[in-house]
């Protein structure tokens, strides 16, 4: 059924969960013709257009989502990720604002808008995000090494080699969680 809006999305996941971006992209058109406010095609064109590498229309796709569904869990992290790896760090971090007053205890929100307290250099505010974070889930490796160069910069040893190692364990290929416990050794 062509007019079935939600076969075309189960469609565009299917083509995304295969890595079949463009498939993804005819797919969001489609959606987009029988209905131009579709915050869930827009996410999935965003997905796609992101795993491409075309970061500026990853962006565009995930503000249109968030423009047509302000609330959509996740829209907000998806646009606030990808600005974070632009390094668009004040416009991250208002998105996982945003993200944070839908979803309170978002780990991921949490964890990067912490990531980027550091990297504008206010280790203070990004301390409670992540240990909140970590005890919400524990897997996500960025949290335990953010935490431990919040650690081992204030002189917490035992607890900076912990959580660095902890990293590690979780990420052992992740060249930054190596040189990060280099540096601390």
């Amino acid at each position: 059924d062509r007019q079935s809006l939600w076969l075309r999305l189960a469609l565009a996941q299917s083509c995304l969960g295969s890595k079949q971006f463009e498939c993804v992209l005819d797919v969001d058109r489609e959606i987009l013709a029988l209905n131009s406010e579709s915050a869930e095609a827009d996410m999935l064109a965003g997905e796609a257009l992101d795993e491409m590498r075309d970061h500026a229309g990853a962006i565009q796709q995930f503000q249109a989502a968030a423009k047509v569904d302000p609330k959509m869990p996740n829209v907000h992290f998806a646009l606030g990720y990808v600005l974070w790896t632009q390094n668009q760090l004040e416009d991250a971090a208002k998105e996982f604002d945003a993200e944070l007053a839908n979803t309170p205890n978002h780990p991921q929100a949490l964890i990067y808008l912490a990531d980027v307290h550091i990297k504008l250099g206010d280790s203070a505010a990004a301390q409670p995000l992540l240990e909140k974070a970590i005890k919400i889930d524990p897997r996500i490796a960025l949290g335990h090494l953010d935490l431990g160069i919040i650690y081992a910069s204030a002189g917490r040893k035992t607890e900076a080699l912990r959580e660095m190692k902890t990293a590690e364990e979780q990420n052992p290929n992740d060249q930054n969680v190596h040189w990060h416990l280099a540096r601390f050794y």
